[in-house]
């Protein structure tokens, strides 16, 4: 500490030297010295303060991108009436059925009401001439086997049969036969495409109520039956056989020359619309239309 005393001190004579002073070193007193001690220089280290941080900022998160949602389509209101048919080829000749996919073929056979059955093989063409044409409820156009509605007694029997041998098709046409208000109402989907009064089955041989489809169109065979036949595939319930010849009692959507009948029970099961209706229905109904028979 003294070493460091003088050195300010021979400094301080330093400089009065220089400013033209005449005192000299020699002339300092010890008193001078001494005093000199007395201006103190601080030895001890000095603390420099740390710098203080700068807090980080905290970047603002950016919020993660929304994806643009894709427009949820439109359900179409009509598409549950969709319905699936296969019409035979040309080609096509006998249709085998069977009891499975790939399963095992048997005969096929119509059921009278006491019980007898008779041989019913799928041909083709029908006996009207029309090409065969069966509603699939259950498969697909790549599959090998489609399940068919079978257009015979019983009601709402089914087969396998093999995709090949058909062409497929489908349409929305539904027709409902209300035997509760004797009116037939057609929709293309869930258009209307025509509501009408019409004649049902009498009361000792009743339309019967039932699930089918049109299974073929056939020019009316005479006056009794207008224009147009809508055969369906579906049979009487009350009656065993039908006509001179015993044919068997089919149902069908026809046209009448007794108009002055709509809405009465005075059919023998069948279906009778007006003339001008029937054209309609030949026109907009396709083969294949599913038919709902309520009351």
């Amino acid at each position: 500490m003294r070493r460091r005393a003088i050195t300010v001190l021979v400094l301080i004579a330093m400089v009065g030297s220089a400013c033209g002073g005449e005192t000299s070193l020699t002339d300092v007193s010890s008193d001078t010295v001494e005093s000199a001690s007395e201006v103190s220089v601080d030895d001890s280290p000095v603390s420099t303060p740390l710098p203080t941080a700068t807090p980080l900022v905290q970047p603002t998160p950016t919020p993660p991108a929304t994806p643009t949602p894709f427009p949820t389509p439109t359900p179409d209101p009509g598409a549950q009436w969709e319905q699936d048919v296969v019409t035979a080829k040309s080609t096509t000749d006998f249709v085998p059925v069977y009891d499975a996919p790939g399963g095992t073929e048997y005969d096929l056979r119509y059921e009278y009401l006491n019980g007898d059955t008779v041989a019913y093989p799928l041909l083709n063409p029908t006996y009207f001439g029309g090409d065969l044409a069966l509603l699939v409820v259950e498969g697909e156009p790549d599959d090998d086997f489609v399940k068919v509605s079978l257009p015979i007694r019983p009601s709402g029997a089914t087969a396998w049969v093999r995709t090949n041998l058909f062409d497929w098709s489908t349409n929305r046409v539904h027709v409902e036969i209300n035997v509760g208000t004797n009116t037939v109402t057609v929709w293309d989907g869930d258009e209307l495409i025509i509501t009408t009064a019409a004649v049902t089955g009498s009361s000792n041989r009743p339309t019967p109520k039932l699930t089918t489809y049109v299974d073929e169109k056939i020019r009316g065979l005479n006056s009794a039956y207008g224009p147009w036949m809508l055969s369906l595939a579906a049979f009487s319930e009350s009656l065993n056989v039908f006509g001179a010849n015993n044919g068997l009692p089919k149902l069908a959507v026809h046209g009448t020359n007794q108009p002055q009948l709509m809405g009465q029970y005075a059919s023998n099961g069948c279906i009778r619309v007006p003339n001008d209706v029937i054209e309609i229905l030949a026109d907009k109904v396709p083969v294949g239309a599913r038919v709902d028979i309520v009351s």
